[in-house]
């Protein structure tokens, strides 16, 4: 129920235990992420091990860097975390971040029912109902259960729509102040939260009285930008790029966009083969109902709130979760086309599909006369149906992971018969591969990269390449290094393929598995 002004109030002893049922959800979240990973840890990915190298660095007191490189290509505040984690815990970054993500999940969890409960006004049955929205999806999972920034991202993202919606209720610019430095704090884990500025200013000038609107606008944009601004004036300071990335026209594939679409039906439905039409359906097709239900309930709410800042708190709050979706698209869209051409994945629909669905049952719950009609109780079913198909493959990711680990810190990589091969090699032998990472986190031994055809990000040639390779080569064939080509890392083309790399560089096979290969001059 919502008194003048459209403050959410529900019955004291009700709104205990909603919360109770939220705090018990969100601890069962954190045991999920605890119980999964007792004997690998978190997955380690590429990415993963830039993050670990940077806290690792931190913690030696060398600043953030990576293979003696600074960082530039990540934002800091992830292996700032993890390097605050394992400093407080006295143990490394990678058990650190077990820790880290437990905490991180149950706290996510609960945010999201917070914010959920600003959109509905209160209800228990919305709250409830967005917090699973996101807490039950195996995406959720497969990214605390993940080596990666995203989790962080996503508390800071939340924190800031949260605080946004205090602003909404309360009109006291110290609600908004605090929510645009919590986005401040999301882009400096994510580049991708530069997405978060619009819908912090939209609310800084549309629901702040005029005489302050100005100020209050410039102040919420300094609070947001101040850390981002903070971070790239220190890497022009080194001379580096300001984020690593070039700018430059990739255009924007078909086979880029199903790749997309099909991620975030994988967030619907995850874990079954759809035919691509039942997938165009499923994805336009609930897309459409969503952004309609929202698009009729803003109607209506203005319809009977005529003024702005006259509407209830949660139809600026839904609003502001809209605008916060199709941003987050429009900047990744942006980047894909000009920055970053390597951009995959699901995780990455992650927040407009959270977004947009939160707002959509908000919309709906409102439009169906506070749920008690049949159509709130049919979306509520939908829902279900999508949540058990998530908790199935969320419950296989789990037990997968606690099983036989995945990524670097899995078993696979941890018995590899190449890496294997190379941990007893002369120390002064210098390693070359195509998944540099990979074998420097598997082995511990110093492994260099080969030089690359192009660059995955600005798709670029790379115009000296020819030479680097010869170098290579002649190094190789003079004793000095090996080359160490590995076969089971995917999506490694700007390294090219086996065959090309054997015709411009004749080596002899030093030995071969199942996995990889080594190359070198033969004795």
């Amino acid at each position: 129920m919502v008194r003048g002004g459209g403050r959410p109030v529900v019955p004291g002893r009700s709104r205990a235990a909603l919360w109770l049922l939220c705090l018990a959800l969100g601890l069962g979240a954190a045991l999920a992420v605890w119980l999964s990973t007792p004997t690998y840890g978190l997955a380690v990915a590429p990415d993963s091990t830039v993050y670990l190298g940077a806290a690792q660095s931190l913690l030696e007191g060398k600043g953030l860097s990576d293979r003696g490189v600074p960082l530039t290509h990540f934002p800091p505040a992830y292996p700032i975390a993890l390097a605050t984690a394992a400093r407080l815990l006295h143990t490394g970054p990678f058990t650190a971040a077990r820790y880290l993500h437990v905490l991180l999940f149950a706290c996510n969890l609960v945010l999201a029912a917070l914010l959920a409960y600003l959109c509905s006004a209160g209800s228990a049955s919305a709250t409830v109902a967005g917090m699973l929205l996101l807490g039950v999806s195996a995406q959720t999972l497969r990214s605390h259960l993940n080596l990666a920034s995203e989790p962080l991202f996503l508390t800071f993202t939340l924190t800031s729509l949260v605080l946004a919606g205090q602003y909404l209720l309360r009109r006291r610019s110290g609600w908004l102040l605090a929510a645009a430095l919590a986005g401040g704090l999301a882009i400096t884990t994510r580049y991708v939260g530069v997405a978060l500025l619009l819908p912090l200013l939209w609310v800084a000038w549309k629901y702040t009285p005029q005489n302050r609107r100005v100020r209050t606008t410039v102040l919420a944009l300094a609070c947001s930008a101040a850390l981002a601004a903070a971070w790239v004036a220190r890497n022009v300071a080194l001379r580096l790029p300001a984020t690593n990335r070039t700018l430059a026209y990739h255009p924007l594939e078909l086979e880029r966009l199903r790749e997309f679409q099909a991620a975030l039906s994988e967030l619907i439905l995850p874990g079954l083969s759809l035919p691509g039409l039942v997938q165009t359906l499923l994805t336009v097709g609930g897309l459409a109902l969503a952004l309609g239900s929202i698009a009729f309930w803003l109607r209506k709410a203005r319809t009977e709130s005529p003024r702005a800042r006259a509407a209830p708190p949660a139809v600026g709050l839904i609003e502001v979760l809209l605008i916060l979706a199709l941003s987050y698209v429009g900047v990744l869209l942006l980047s894909l086309t000009f920055l970053d051409a390597s951009i995959t994945g699901g995780r990455f629909v992650l927040i407009p599909h959270t977004m947009v669905g939160m707002a959509a049952l908000a919309a709906v719950y409102q439009l169906a006369g506070k749920g008690r009609s049949a159509l709130w109780w049919g979306v509520l079913l939908c829902l279900a149906l999508s949540l058990v198909r998530n908790g199935q493959e969320g419950l296989r990711l789990a037990q997968e992971l606690r099983a036989v680990g995945h990524g670097y810190s899995g078993q696979a990589w941890a018995e590899s018969p190449t890496a294997t091969a190379v941990r007893p090699l002369p120390t002064e032998l210098v390693l070359y591969s195509n998944a540099a990472e990979a074998l420097q986190y598997v082995t511990g031994r110093e492994t260099t990269f080969l030089p690359r055809m192009y660059d995955p990000t600005s798709l670029i040639a790379n115009p000296v390449y020819k030479q680097e390779l010869d170098r290579v080569c002649r190094e190789c064939r003079e004793g000095r290094a090996v080359v160490v080509y590995l076969y089971q890392v995917q999506g490694r083309w700007q390294y090219g393929t086996k065959e090309e790399l054997l015709s411009l560089c004749p080596l002899d096979y030093l030995g071969q598995w199942s996995d990889g290969a080594l190359w070198g001059k033969a004795q």
